[in-house]
């Protein structure tokens, strides 16, 4: 940015998250409910595959995000 312009720099707020207070983003939650739901991938197999990639997501967590997921797009 120009530095004469600088008080004049806006940002965009950002969008509205799908589970407020979580670290899940919406591609994430789209994944594992179409791994689950559509692939028939149960969620502890998934919390393992997470696992092997280095993310450990447990399996009440995954299926907390499930419930809230579907309780805010109902």
């Amino acid at each position: 940015a120009c530095p004469t312009c600088e008080e004049n720099i806006q940002t965009a707020p950002a969008p509205a998250k799908l589970l407020p207070k979580s670290n899940a983003s919406a591609t994430l939650l789209a994944y594992v409910a179409t791994a689950k739901y559509q692939d028939a991938l149960p969620l502890y197999r998934q919390s393992q595959i997470f696992a092997r990639h280095g993310a450990d997501i447990p399996r009440n967590t995954l299926a907390r995000w499930m419930i809230q997921a579907g309780e805010s797009l109902s």
